[in-house]
């Protein structure tokens, strides 16, 4: 069902909250929502880790992360990368 939002006030948020976060005026409502739906059962403490990391990557790194490599993933290549770069930082302190 259509949401139709006639609140100025409401309208300047949803604008300012897309312009920090790049994302669309549907995806910044909808984590607002979850979010403030979160603190309310939670009474305001996330206290799984997990949540506790993913509502910080989603308010402090994701959002400097261009759009378009948002979601993008990471390729085999990549990952053999990270995994032989700390795995020769071992070999070398050890």
């Amino acid at each position: 069902m259509p949401l139709n939002i006639k609140n100025s006030e409401v309208e300047r948020l949803v604008e300012e909250l897309t312009r920090l976060t790049k994302e669309t005026k549907t995806e910044a409502i909808r984590k607002a929502l979850q979010e403030r739906k979160v603190r309310l059962l939670t009474g305001g403490l996330i206290t799984d880790r997990s949540a506790r990391a993913k509502n910080y990557l989603e308010r402090k790194v994701w959002p400097l992360i261009p759009p378009e490599l948002r979601r993008k993933g990471i390729s085999k290549r990549e990952r053999e990368s990270v995994f032989t770069h700390r795995h020769s930082r071992r070999l070398k302190s050890g």
